[in-house]
């Protein structure tokens, strides 16, 4: 699995002070390198992550609460934002409505243009069949 790639981030989050920790809490739109399911290309895809979690003090985390302010008073919410942007990406993505995907046979991009490659639709029943239309194909 390969890191995400965001190419900004715009929003703004919101720390409050609550019972064992600080909660985060805002919306940021960003637009992470999505690739796609069916032509395997890298293309942008807008997304808004929701970020409402918990954090915990005092330099380590807690049970129930993964993210945590050092003992200096720092948090790192990239962690964070990171999980927030797999949470957005949808479980296949598509680069447009319409992809054409790759040749099963040669492998280009039919996006791209047509291949040269013969396809021949049989059903895989009749399969042993085609040799008695093609034995010279055996």
């Amino acid at each position: 699995m390969r890191d995400i790639s965001v190419e900004f981030l715009h929003g703004s989050l919101q720390f409050t002070r609550v019972q064992g920790g600080i909660l985060v809490q805002g919306e940021i739109a960003t637009r992470v390198q999505a690739e796609c399911v069916r032509c395997l290309e890298y293309f942008p895809l807008d997304a808004v992550l929701e970020v409402e979690e918990t954090i915990a003090l005092g330099g380590r985390p807690r049970p129930g609460m993964v993210y945590f302010v050092t003992d200096e008073g720092w948090f790192d919410p990239t962690p964070l934002l990171r999980e927030q942007a797999w949470v957005v990406l949808p479980i296949k993505p598509l680069c447009r409505a319409d992809c054409q995907g790759l040749c099963p046979e040669c492998g280009a991009n039919l996006n791209l243009g047509a291949c040269d490659c013969r396809r021949e639709q049989v059903n895989p029943h009749f399969a042993a069949l085609a040799s008695f239309l093609h034995p010279e194909q055996e």
